[in-house]
């Protein structure tokens, strides 16, 4: 009788602990409100205006990875988990809403400079985008090229162990994609 009365204390102990541990471990991590409310402060936006595809927690690697629509754009995010810090952004718009007199896609620009936008001013839509000026970064990349049929200039720079990446159209200047990400030598 001992035996089973120390078998069901031993049980109960066990279950008392997982909970614990399960209440422990579940207000270790923000909610999914939270992510929302992060992701509309980082795009400056009301979160009433954002379109929430999905908010997935992704536990074996240690955040929510969010998918996102604002303003014709599809964005993605992820956010760690347990202190909200934005660990990757992008976004990118549907290149078929821009106006770029229907390039085709097999054409190749020819010598003639059609570009409404200089290099200069892409690289400087891409930093304004993002709060910094081009003595803060480092460029790995400004070209111009196609994709897609599209005009574009392709922009690349390091700037505090991140590595911001963007396509902007040649002739409007509006951005087209854009990605941020950890950078690693």
């Amino acid at each position: 009788m001992k035996k089973k009365k120390i078998i069901f204390i031993v049980i109960g102990i066990i279950i008392a602990i997982l909970i614990i541990g399960v209440i422990i471990w579940s207000n270790s991590i923000i909610s999914k409100s939270e992510v929302r409310r992060i992701i509309a402060s980082n795009m400056n936006v009301n979160e009433k205006d954002i379109h929430f595809d999905d908010i997935d927690l992704d536990t074996s690697d240690g955040y929510y990875d969010v998918e996102l629509h604002y303003n014709n754009k599809e964005y993605e995010y992820k956010i760690d988990y347990k202190d909200g810090k934005i660990i990757y952004s992008n976004y990118h718009t549907d290149k078929n809403n821009i106006n770029q007199n229907n390039i085709d896609s097999n054409t190749k620009p020819s010598n003639n400079n059609t570009n409404k936008i200089s290099e200069e001013k892409a690289k400087e839509i891409a930093l304004n985008h993002v709060n910094l000026d081009s003595d803060s970064v480092t460029f790995k990349k400004v070209e111009q090229d196609y994709e897609d049929g599209i005009s574009i200039y392709e922009i690349e720079f390091i700037y505090n162990n991140y590595e911001y990446e963007f396509e902007i159209s040649t002739s409007t200047g509006e951005i087209i994609e854009f990605d941020k990400e950890p950078y690693h030598n």
